[in-house]
């Protein structure tokens, strides 16, 4: 849960041109929507050449798709590549649901109204375990003070949160685009009892 920096995408599209060499973007877990935007690459204005999709795309069902853009866009011919599930009709279905309900529900603006919530509300958070949150939309990342990511999801666990420690000090933060204010506010309002346990969770392994 790391946000590229300002420019990055830009300057690695820029080197591909120069290069020839193609921008494969991998967006299986920020894409459809997650971000408040179908891709979060979109959010400064680049386009790759090729784009890996999955987890989202499926609403639950596995599936996942390659893309292409440009001349890359035929770059694969029939037979070029075997997959016993591919296309598979049900996935497919699925898959269109999930982009036809994206769409007419209105989710990528609630996933932007959304996300600027649970950060803002993570921003108020005083506690000493809490350093701030990074991301965008409803993919976002609490940042913590020091190892105790593995402490935090095991606490949140038991309290019914589903979260991903993602790093010694990061828990990814992924609700579902549909969450409303209220669900967020039930999360918010358990954090710092979580966070505590947290502590007093490490401070005792530390004394063990």
């Amino acid at each position: 849960m790391v946000p590229a920096p300002e420019g990055y995408l830009a300057g690695v599209r820029a080197l591909c041109d120069r290069t020839g060499a193609a921008f494969v973007l991998d967006e299986i877990q920020s894409g459809i929507g997650r971000t408040g935007q179908w891709f979060a690459h979109q959010e400064e204005g680049v386009r790759p050449d090729v784009l890996t999709l999955a987890k989202g795309l499926g609403g639950g069902l596995p599936i996942g798709a390659c893309v292409g853009f440009g001349r890359f866009a035929d770059a694969f011919q029939k037979g070029d590549h075997g997959s016993t599930f591919g296309g598979n009709p049900v996935a497919c279905a699925a898959a269109l649901a999930v982009i036809d309900t994206i769409e007419t529900e209105g989710l990528l603006a609630h996933t932007k109204v959304m996300g600027d919530l649970l950060a803002e509300q993570i921003e108020g958070i005083d506690h000493p375990l809490l350093s701030g949150q990074r991301g965008s939309g409803l993919w976002r990342a609490l940042v913590l003070t020091g190892p105790h990511a593995a402490h935090v999801q095991e606490q949140a666990a038991v309290r019914g949160f589903l979260v991903n420690a993602v790093a010694p000090d990061a828990i990814r933060l992924a609700p579902p685009l549909v969450i409303t204010p209220e669900q967020i506010g039930v999360f918010i309002e358990a954090l710092p009892t979580i966070l505590d346990a947290a502590e007093a969770a490490a401070t005792k392994e530390q004394q063990s």
